[in-house]
């Protein structure tokens, strides 16, 4: 079975030395051509950035990461997903654009495999779960009016509707729990360090969630 993977939870998982997550996992990591590009060729090109491309770059080449090309079809899907997703929410009568293009091109892979998307943002992501309360958000954090088509915000739920979206926490929880962690000193402390270090590194979860996860982990244990 296969996930496509959005950049961010990659990233995150290269930024917290925790790639071994994917080697516990009993999924096969596919990405899209610009998630490559996102993952690989422009951070390589800053120092910030340059270990971490390189570890992806390593499974990449290793066989534990595999590129995928979307084919016309896939192309054509993600370029379906960017309009519609794109064209939800406006702000002075102009469309924001919310989504980039490695995030429609991963979403359209796992569309086109098994219908398993690992993405870390949260944009994309309330857009199907609540486009109502996403407006909101933008609005606070952008301070201004933002408007809402509501016919298309219901186009892309029906769109995407199949498909189920991971972070890079739901991840390393389930791969926690298949027990990739036992031989940790103290598991559970380090658990709780891993889920916190992918919360700083860029996922979006709040603290209950991690508390639950915690909790649901030391019942099983």
């Amino acid at each position: 079975m296969k996930i496509s993977f959005d950049a961010g939870p990659l990233i995150s998982f290269s930024n917290t030395c925790l790639l071994s997550v994917l080697d516990a996992l009993p999924f096969e990591p596919v990405v899209a051509p610009w998630v490559v590009n996102e993952i690989l060729r422009f951070p390589r090109a800053t120092k910030h950035y340059k270990l971490s491309a390189l570890r992806i770059q390593k499974y990449l080449l290793d066989g534990k990461i595999h590129q995928m090309e979307l084919g016309s079809k896939g192309v054509e899907l993600a370029d379906r997903i960017q309009h519609v997703a794109n064209t939800i929410y406006y702000s002075r009568k102009r469309p924001l654009k919310l989504v980039h293009r490695g995030e429609v091109e991963a979403l359209a892979l796992a569309m086109l495999t098994d219908k398993i998307f690992a993405v870390d943002e949260r944009t994309i992501r309330m857009m199907v779960e609540d486009p109502f309360q996403l407006r909101l958000i933008l609005e606070s954090k952008m301070g201004m009016h933002i408007t809402m088509d509501k016919k298309r915000a219901e186009e892309f739920q029906e769109l995407v509707e199949d498909v189920l979206m991971v972070r890079s926490v739901d991840l390393l929880a389930y791969a926690a729990e298949l027990g990739a962690f036992k031989d940790a000193p103290d598991e559970r402390e380090f658990v709780e360090a891993a889920l916190y270090a992918l919360k700083f590194a860029g996922c979006s979860v709040s603290e209950q969630e991690i508390r639950e996860f915690l909790s649901a982990f030391a019942g099983r244990r």
